[in-house]
């Protein structure tokens, strides 16, 4: 695993279980079964078989002022006459949040965050490799995704002419109204089109959800320094295991010229200390793999539901907005206020605008809450079950082997003094 930073966790304020009130949240959570991850769900079908995607290699480039790292992209099957692509982190950025605004309502999964410190060191870039990689096969297995027009261009264009693209999607997506929208999410979901929302969904549910969200972002802060911090821990261990066992093993060479020998020579554990500093080691990498990484990309992924009830939020005070502007159209209709031209036009542009974004609100909110907090939810759990199972697998055979090997120590030591009794 890579290098861990000191943590000063001086600060830390850590929350109970008891801060994290779930009472609330059933409404939005409990209404499907949280066990069963495709449970009453709605997805969207692909209408072709999912990509392999790959970052092949990291390459360094030099730029004007500073050098900056590309990742080397490949697919199977390859978009035609497309070998390879190099794309910045700056170019997933993009992406992703070109995505976001595509599609409200869905949830788009996060990317690694960004590090100015140590970006070029090699253990950092291999660990931005293999997470840009797992976004975009995350972003694969998402049909409106997968079949976007940016998520095609951004594996497909040359790397001198991408800029060129990202501004062809951005001004093709730009003459799109919030009926447009509104329209395309419909048709990816025509089922949870006809369904229809609580009235307290905006004023009640989702702020207590979004309010639980952040409380569970606030204790897994806690929990990603107090994991930083026993990684540091165990590699520090797993060093001085390998470095006691080499010590260890030199003392028994160093017996070995002693010029008056003993009867009893020590009890030779050599083999013992050298397969418990290679265990400790498995052990290390099994914690970093299984426990370390999947709470950091469990940790990113309720950020980016956070991000999503954000957006949300914009859209809403956007509606109401609107909503309040439409409300002094209608007072001055009940004073009888005669209007001028450009005033009509306004008051015509605003009840259109109402009708648009209304739309758009209910169809993103209705994905939101209807299908994609579930989704991430399940998904996040069976991903940390299946984490867990296999660290029990590693942490048992790892168990039964050090027993197996110590009980040896223990029936030669016992056959030893059954031989000194006869």
């Amino acid at each position: 695993p890579q290098e861990v930073i000191e943590v000063d966790h001086s600060a830390v304020t850590e929350l109970k279980s008891d801060d994290i009130d779930t009472t609330n949240v059933s409404s939005s959570l409990g209404s499907k079964n949280i066990d069963n991850p495709g449970n009453n769900l709605i997805r969207p079908q692909r209408t072709a078989s999912a990509r392999t995607i790959r970052i092949a290699s990291t390459e360094d480039r030099k730029g004007n002022i500073k050098k900056h790292t590309v990742y080397v992209i490949e697919c199977d099957p390859s978009p035609p006459g497309v070998i390879t692509v190099a794309r910045r982190y700056n170019n997933f950025k993009w992406l992703r949040s070109f995505l976001c605004e595509q599609f409200p309502g869905l949830f788009v999964s996060p990317l690694p965050p960004a590090n100015a410190m140590g970006r070029f060191d090699d253990s950092f870039v291999e660990e931005r490799r293999q997470d840009l990689e797992r976004f975009l096969n995350r972003l694969e297995a998402v049909k409106p995704f997968a079949e976007s027009t940016a998520f095609k261009m951004f594996l497909s264009r040359p790397e001198t002419t991408f800029v060129d693209g990202t501004k062809e999607v951005e001004e093709e997506y730009r003459n799109r109204g919030e009926e447009d929208k509104a329209h395309a999410l419909s048709t990816l979901f025509p089922d949870l089109d006809e369904e229809t929302l609580n009235e307290s969904v905006h004023e009640d549910e989702i702020p207590k959800l979004v309010e639980f969200l952040g409380k569970v972002d606030q204790q897994m802060t806690v929990l990603d320094k107090s994991a930083e911090r026993l990684l540091k821990h165990l590699t520090f261990v797993s060093k001085e295991m390998d470095s006691f066992s080499e010590a260890f093993d030199g003392l028994y060479t160093a017996e070995t010229n002693y010029p008056y020998k003993a009867t009893t020579e020590r009890a030779d554990v050599r083999p013992q200390f050298k397969l418990w500093s290679g265990y400790q080691v498995q052990q290390t990498d099994s914690y970093y793999e299984n426990f370390f990484r999947s709470l950091r990309y469990e940790h990113q992924d309720i950020k980016a539901l956070l991000e999503l009830f954000a957006f949300h939020s914009a859209l809403y005070k956007r509606y109401q907005r609107v909503c309040k502007a439409i409300e002094r159209w209608n007072e001055l209709d009940a004073n009888n206020t005669e209007l001028k031209p450009n005033q009509e036009k306004q008051k015509e542009f605003d009840f259109a605008t109402r009708k648009q974004v209304l739309s758009l609100l209910n169809i993103a909110t209705k994905i939101m809450m209807k299908n994609e907090i579930v989704l991430v939810w399940n998904s996040k759990t069976s991903y940390f079950r299946d984490k867990i199972q296999m660290f029990t697998k590693i942490q048992t055979d790892i168990t039964n082997k050090m027993l197996a090997s110590w009980k040896n120590v223990a029936v030669e030591h016992n056959e030893n003094d059954s031989n000194k009794e006869n």
